[in-house]
């Protein structure tokens, strides 16, 4: 019985008492009595069924008697009758509030210890995990740092560049990969600490990232500036939902000036342009693009895309209930936490897909030092590919090991007597 309910049976227990000690009180009044240890005694008996007469040593009159009537009874019954209908509700919601707050006090009195033992936990699964998986991670991260280096350097060129042509396209690469770095750094962050599903869904975002990039790579300095303008079309969107729930959320001047860079934009490329994927239009020949019409523009020669598998942990849709990529062979129990299953691959996407994205960086550039560096790159993509296939292996070993211990009879022939 949870906390709430032992308190409202408790008071609910003891309301007849109280509520008839409250009723002889108002009584005794009439006869200028205030005693409340005669109202308990006289509830006591009434509530037992003793109504004879008794004696009452106190300051009172010797010849005063008190007398209950069929009147009085009456006047009670409205008295419980109001209870049930009326207090009994605030009783309840009082009740409920206080043992709330009595709860979060308690919670909040253990949380020192609490927090202890669960970074303890953590600690200890993330040092487990690093056991099993360091060997794939960390390609990952050099690769991540790496990529990082190659991209200051671009925005250092960028800075000192004097030419024109291509130059919108080479701005909008360089914020595309920046994104695309620190998309990855969440991505390590959470295999890390064993949610690769979650890992799998921040993947779908940075291939998303990598394939807007491939386009503009593609279609150069026009395709950029109708990507870079098209964020007015975004934030418009975000005004409008914002200001059905709060009409005061933005001052009438940022809503015009919102307005009137949409309607520029709307007259410079037409309506179509108002669509989630517009800045395409011309590039997919279709009136409303979406992101598979995009994707068909770059062609991928090197990972087959999971991007509908990681969709389903993006989306609240069964799918992404009941199936998850840390599922171990037969095993279809869900975790709710962490696991140190199906971190190969979030891993192995984000290697591929980063080292892809980064290579735009080399655009036009053909250096041997530029050689030298993809081919590094690719190398620890491969690398972080092919020792997480390891671990994944070995952990599916070590799991059916251990299944064949807790139940050593489970695969056994039995031979017929």
């Amino acid at each position: 019985m949870g906390v709430i309910q032992r308190e409202l049976f408790k008071t609910l227990r003891s309301t007849p008492k109280l509520l008839l000690e409250k009723f002889i009180s108002n009584k005794l009044d009439k006869y200028g009595i205030n005693d409340k240890k005669l109202c308990a005694t006289l509830a006591d008996r009434m509530l037992s069924g003793d109504f004879s007469e008794f004696t009452w040593d106190a300051d009172v009159e010797p010849d005063k008697n008190i007398e209950f009537t069929e009147e009085d009874r009456i006047d009670f019954d409205k008295i419980i009758e109001n209870f049930l209908s009326k207090e009994i509700a605030e009783i309840v919601s009082d009740l409920t509030s206080e043992a709330a707050i009595d709860i979060v006090k308690g919670l909040l009195a253990r949380w020192p210890e609490v927090k202890i033992s669960e970074n303890a936990d953590s600690y200890h699964f993330c040092q487990r995990l690093d056991l099993r998986w360091a060997k794939g991670i960390d390609p990952l991260k050099m690769l991540h740092i790496a990529s990082r280096e190659i991209g200051e350097r671009y925005a250092e060129r960028l800075r000192k560049t004097k030419a024109q042509k291509g130059i919108s396209r080479r701005q909008v690469t360089f914020l595309l990969h920046a994104r695309a770095c620190q998309t990855t750094l969440e991505i390590l962050t959470l295999a890390e600490h064993g949610l690769a599903d979650g890992a799998f869904a921040r993947w779908r975002t940075l291939y998303e990232i990598a394939v807007v990039a491939f386009v503009i790579d593609r279609f150069g300095d026009s395709i950029a500036e109708k990507y870079l303008e098209h964020d007015i079309v975004s934030t418009k969107e975000l005004v409008d939902i914002e200001r059905r729930y709060n009409p005061q959320a933005y001052s009438k001047k940022f809503v015009h000036a919102v307005q009137e860079n949409f309607n520029y934009v709307i007259e410079k490329y037409g309506s179509s342009f108002s669509s989630p994927y517009g800045w395409a239009i011309t590039e997919t020949d279709r009136k409303r693009p979406t992101f598979q019409d995009i994707e068909k523009l770059v062609d991928w020669g090197s990972l087959s895309p999971n991007y509908k598998l990681s969709s389903q942990k993006v989306h609240a849709g069964a799918a992404g209930l009941l199936n998850s990529i840390s599922m171990i062979g037969d095993n279809l129990q869900i975790a709710s936490g962490a696991t140190n299953a199906g971190l190969e691959v979030p891993i192995v996407n984000t290697a591929y897909t980063l080292t892809q994205i980064t290579s735009l960086l080399y655009t036009g550039r053909k250096t041997i030092d530029d050689q030298i560096e993809m081919l590094s790159l690719c190398s620890l993509r491969d690398q972080a590919e092919r020792e997480c296939r390891k671990a994944a292996q070995q952990l599916h070993r070590d799991e059916l090991q251990l299944k064949e211990r807790r139940h050593p009879n489970l695969h056994s022939s039995v031979e017929p007597q």
